[in-house]
Parts: C-alpha cells; sequence; structure tokens
C-alpha cells in the first residue's frame, strides 16, 4: 500500500501524448512523445518520442493539445481529404513526428501541427 504523503496527482496517462519543455539534438522543439511506461518509485515517465525512448520528471513534461480519440480537421485539404472533414487522432506514427489519424476515406499519417482540435468532441 502507499502512504498518502507518497501519492501525487498527474494528468498524464499511458498513451498520452506530451511535449519535454526542454530540447536537445535527440529531442528537438516541438517533437510529440508518447507515455510508455509510468515508474512510480523513481517519480518519473517513460516516453517514446521519433529518435527513441527516455525517463523524463513528470514536472519536465507538459500534455500536447490533440491526445488519443481526439476528434480533428486538417489545416489543408486536398482529393482525399475535403475542407472540413473530422477525423479522430488513433496513435502517434511510429516513424517521425507524425499521428496516424482516421478519416472517413481511411487512415494518414499527419504533422501534428496541421491538425487542429474540433470545438465539440464526444
Amino acid at each position: 500500500r502507499f502512504k498518502p504523503e507518497d501519492l501525487f496527482q498527474i494528468e498524464t496517462q499511458l498513451h498520452s501524448f506530451v511535449t519535454w519543455d526542454k530540447h536537445d539534438e535527440d529531442v528537438p522543439k516541438g517533437d510529440v512523445g508518447e507515455v510508455k511506461k509510468v515508474i512510480v518509485k523513481e517519480g518519473r515517465l517513460s516516453v517514446r518520442f521519433p529518435k527513441g525512448t527516455w525517463k523524463f520528471k513528470i514536472s519536465q513534461l507538459k500534455m500536447y493539445h490533440l491526445q488519443p480519440g481526439h476528434l480533428v480537421h486538417w489545416q489543408k485539404c486536398d482529393e482525399d481529404i475535403e475542407r472540413g472533414d473530422i477525423g479522430e487522432v488513433v496513435r502517434r506514427a511510429e516513424k517521425g513526428n507524425r499521428f496516424s489519424v482516421q478519416w472517413p476515406q481511411g487512415n494518414w499519417v499527419m504533422k501534428p501541427i496541421e491538425l487542429e482540435k474540433v470545438a465539440f468532441q464526444r
């Protein structure tokens, strides 16, 4: 059992998308990572970024404004995804700083910076 003084509340959970409040050559500014493991004894989270997985203090991470399950618009449009189409963020893509998004016409991998959260959510 945990003692009450050993517990602390965090909004970050497994598979949450986060950014690091610093940056370096391994985690460039703007890269989005995915929480892969909560290491309670160390008070750290294991986070996978495009270039690898590292442990971070919880205080060094910020929740990204988009999370799995969020509904989004693409800030652009083309013959596959029309202006106004709504997609759902599924996961962080395996390679690069990209998200997998399910659209009515199929699944595409997209840059998070090009996605806009829809005003309403489920």
